[in-house]
């Protein structure tokens, strides 16, 4: 069931986003598909809206391929990508929800990549091969854990989960374990909703206050010897109007 879910999205992007193959998505999309995407309306008469206002804008003349990290845990498939859109590099966080082979739910986030950030190091750019498959349970164990401790504020607790060499992306923390810590302390109300891992990799998705502005974030991790061994993280504001009323979580 994994390898068909993982196919599918493979097969979903260069055909619905780079060839709009309406009958494609018409087929693979659920009747009643749930979106959380706040500018898109729901249900797949909101995707297929939104599909032909795409397929209507300016395409660049050379179209750069978009990267993509692929994590596949059961029904659940995290997309994590740097894509270009409208003449700007974005990072973008997809997780769907699968059932009976059909896409039939969808969270995202979406950041503009503006240089490097605070680390130096590419946004989303990096591994992408999970090299540890038996060990899926205990990584997504270890970040469950980690992000436990961090949102009851144990934070030196927390250290022990994080490599010291830790490899940062996130273009707001710098590089260093202490910078990774020092930046949850200022996330207010931080909750984890869902947990999902293939092999080294685990992603989370959370939400929490920052800046006094409730955020969705997306945390992809790699672990090494079960330790995190590096960060990304996709985030993105909750507007106070949408599309729908499904929120992003």
């Amino acid at each position: 069931m994994e390898n068909k879910n993982k196919r599918l999205i493979l097969d979903f992007y260069p055909r619905v986003f780079g060839s709009y193959d309406f009958d494609f998505a018409d087929s693979v999309i659920s009747d009643d598909y749930i979106q959380h995407n706040p500018i898109v309306k729901t249900g797949k008469a909101g995707f297929m809206e939104f599909l032909t206002f795409l397929e209507k804008l300016p395409k660049p003349e050379s179209p750069k391929k978009p990267f993509v990290r692929l994590i596949c845990d059961g029904d659940f498939v995290a997309v994590h990508l740097q894509v270009e859109f409208m003449g700007k590099e974005n990072a973008v966080l997809d997780l769907y929800r699968l059932e009976n082979g059909k896409l039939a739910e969808h969270w995202d986030a979406v950041r503009e990549i503006v240089g490097e950030g605070k680390n130096g190091n590419p946004v989303v750019i990096g591994p992408t091969v999970q090299t540890q498959e038996g060990n899926t349970e205990d990584n997504k164990a270890t970040v469950s854990t980690l992000h436990k401790e961090l949102a009851t504020n144990n934070f030196e607790s927390a250290y022990a989960f994080l490599a010291p060499d830790l490899i940062q992306h996130d273009p707001d923390i710098a590089n260093g374990v202490d910078s990774f810590i020092n930046y949850f302390r200022k996330c207010q109300r931080l909750a984890t909703h869902r947990v999902i891992g293939e092999g080294d990799f685990v992603v989370t998705q959370s939400s929490a206050v920052l800046k006094g502005k409730p955020h969705v974030i997306y945390g992809i991790y790699r672990l090494s010897e079960g330790k995190i061994a590096e960060y990304w993280s996709v985030k993105q504001a909750v507007p106070e109007q949408m599309a729908h009323s499904n929120g992003m979580i």
